[in-house]
């Protein structure tokens, strides 16, 4: 990915960002990597209107969360120079239909994401 820092938005901290918007073109993705050529970012993902640390997220199921975007927020934490770029590497997997029907119709809990019915949202964690 090359980015124009022309592009670049900036946040209430006056730190300059990006929000790269994932493709749906796949049932699930994973194995995220994130190259950011000696660049000092913070990456976080934004699932719908939540906001999730990048380490927290293993794999994403757009099949089964067909109401929510997707992006990575790529935060630059010094003011970003020209000529750097930022690599994403992704692995993407197309379900059989059995088992795209079985995502689509089931509650899918994971570490940090709860899918149900379209929609993704938050695992909560109670303690006891």
């Amino acid at each position: 990915m090359i980015l124009n820092i022309a592009v670049l938005q900036t946040d209430n901290n006056g730190k300059y960002y990006y929000d790269y918007e994932f493709e749906r073109d796949c049932d699930i993705i994973d194995n995220f990597v994130v190259c950011s050529d000696g660049l000092n970012v913070t990456l976080n993902f934004i699932i719908g209107h939540d906001t999730y640390n990048f380490s927290d997220i293993k794999q994403f199921l757009p099949v089964a969360s067909m109401y929510n975007t997707f992006k990575l927020r790529i935060i630059f934490n010094e003011i970003p120079e020209q000529n750097k770029e930022i690599t994403i590497r992704i692995l993407k997997y197309v379900c059989s239909k059995q088992v795209r029907d079985l995502l689509m119709k089931n509650k899918i809990i994971t570490p940090s994401i709860v899918y149900y019915e379209g929609v993704c949202t938050k695992k909560i964690v109670t303690r006891k």
